[in-house]
């Protein structure tokens, strides 16, 4: 005799509401096993439930209740089909000749021998029809989702419009469209030493992000989601850019904080398209505000949406605001040890510099390239392309508006390349750049010594749109491990690099 296969239907089901089977005098065409926590039982004529114990005989009709943190699973006595109750499940057969299910809320899933004909699930905002298939249902008050793994699905809604799920797809009646949309996936959170990690998606634990698996049809150029980090006082904060918060989380992976930086009196835009994520911010960078004995109690954030730059404290309260006219597309922040404010800007081009006391004291000139500050007496540090050499050149200027050093840097052919520190003490800077073959995927990474020379020379996976993407704390190196184009499915993590 030939072992028929099996066939595993998951039904997930919003939690709250009944559904049916249980124990009567009907012929029994199941029976109770795998009882795990409280669980309760209820024929079709009994008017109350009963305990259900492993052995219960279940005929149509009947009804299957598992509580809190309980389950239980219900094996048909003519073939290999089981039913498992996950915790807060109400089930009911309604027809099992025809195998007909109410699907009103809880977690089931379903192993069913190959049948003839279809297997119909209705929920409160359609129906799905199912043969020979691997699916999960989530069926709330206000809305069911269906997401196929294996096979074929057809959902019909109550307005009477289908739409056909096939594998690997998914559809909730909570879309605009009419049309399933690939299934996200979690994924599995993994950490090496000195990793952290943040989930993609809403709440805590977790960064936002804007793609086309959030929002399908979405004319971003490029996805978005945190596109800063740093490592503070031995902890790490992350930039949710998008959700306009700042996370900060402990070396073991413990979220500490999250402060927010949208102005309590900001209001919340207007749709202007379809799928339109209505960003009131979008954090590009962020630098510590440090008290006299160096510990930081706040942050200056730049944000591009209203290119303004705010100073917010642990507390989420909001200290300072400074907006320019002159502000186009801000890009990093840096805060130097003598209080000095450099906001970089793409579209203006210039670094705009402001004293400890928040007032404007020049616009320097800025290649796109990074910078970074130095000193007690904040020196700025940029890189400008030399025409004529085809060559970088470090330039370092005072509050004096003095040219303290200007050295030709001897890397190879590149573009795209970015400053992003130095180390007086060491007489280096750090540079990543593109190879001039384009980007695959990587970035060089080059420290160079001030006399001009390559001291080192590696590669890292670059995380696409980020801003600041590698940190340096206690003479170690952190990168950002990033694809925003994944998301959900992927992690936004912090690792280890090993450079020096």
């Amino acid at each position: 005799m030939i072992k028929q296969k099996l066939l595993w239907v998951i039904i997930v089901i919003g939690f709250g509401l009944p559904f049916l089977i249980g124990c009567g005098n009907i012929e029994p065409i199941a029976e109770l096993s795998d009882v795990q926590g409280t669980v309760s039982v209820k024929s079709k004529t009994a008017q109350n439930f009963s305990t259900g114990i492993a052995g219960n005989k279940i005929s149509a009709g009947d009804v299957v209740k598992t509580e809190r943190d309980s389950e239980a699973t219900i094996k048909f006595l003519t073939d290999e089909t089981e039913i498992t109750l996950k915790s807060n499940t109400y089930l009911e057969i309604d027809k099992v000749a025809e195998f007909e299910i109410k699907q009103k809320s809880g977690i089931a899933t379903y192993k069913i021998s190959p049948q003839q004909k279809n297997i119909k699930i209705t929920t409160p905002q359609g129906m799905a029809t199912v043969l020979g298939t691997v699916l999960t249902i989530d069926a709330k008050e206000n809305e069911t989702t269906v997401s196929v793994e294996k096979g074929n699905v057809d959902f019909t809604k109550k307005d009477g419009s289908k739409i056909n799920i096939t594998e690997g797809r998914m559809y909730s009646t909570g879309f605009k469209e009419n049309k399933a949309r690939k299934i996200l996936k979690t994924p599995v959170l993994k950490l090496g030493t000195d990793e952290v990690a943040l989930f993609y998606g809403e709440g805590k634990n977790k960064v936002s992000y804007i793609n086309e698996n959030k929002y399908p049809g979405i004319e971003e150029p490029i996805p978005f989601g945190p596109l800063s980090f740093r490592i503070i006082d031995n902890t790490f904060w992350v930039a949710d850019s998008v959700a306009g918060k700042l996370i900060q989380l402990t070396r073991e992976n413990k979220q500490l904080r999250e402060i927010s930086v949208i102005p309590s009196n900001q209001p919340k835009p207007t749709p202007a398209f379809e799928n339109d994520p209505c960003l009131q911010v979008l954090i590009e960078d962020f630098a510590p505000v440090r008290d006299e004995n160096g510990t930081a109690y706040s942050f200056w954030v730049a944000e591009s949406m209203e290119n303004r730059l705010i100073n917010v404290d642990f507390t989420g309260k909001i200290l300072h605001t400074i907006t320019n006219p002159d502000f186009k597309q801000l890009y990093k922040v840096e805060i130097g040890k003598g209080g000095h404010l450099f906001v970089a800007d793409k579209g203006a081009q210039r670094i705009f510099i402001y004293d400890k006391e928040l007032k404007f004291v020049e616009a320097v000139s800025w290649e796109w390239s990074g910078f970074a500050v130095s000193g007690d007496d904040d020196v700025l540090y940029r890189i400008f392309f030399t025409q004529e050499t085809g060559l970088l050149t470090l330039v370092a200027q005072n509050r004096e508006k003095q040219i303290l050093r200007e050295t030709e840097l001897l890397l190879p052919i590149h573009l795209n390349p970015e400053l992003c520190w130095v180390d007086e003490s060491k007489q280096e800077c750090l540079i990543t750049y593109t190879p001039k073959t384009g980007f695959a995927g990587k970035f060089m990474v080059a420290l160079v010594g001030f006399d001009g020379t390559v001291r080192k020379t590696t590669e890292m996976t670059a995380p696409i749109a980020m801003n600041r993407y590698i940190e340096r704390y206690n003479n170690k190196v952190w990168i950002a491990d990033a694809d925003f184009n994944t998301a959900p499915e992927t992690l936004f993590k912090i690792k280890p690099f090993k450079l020096y």
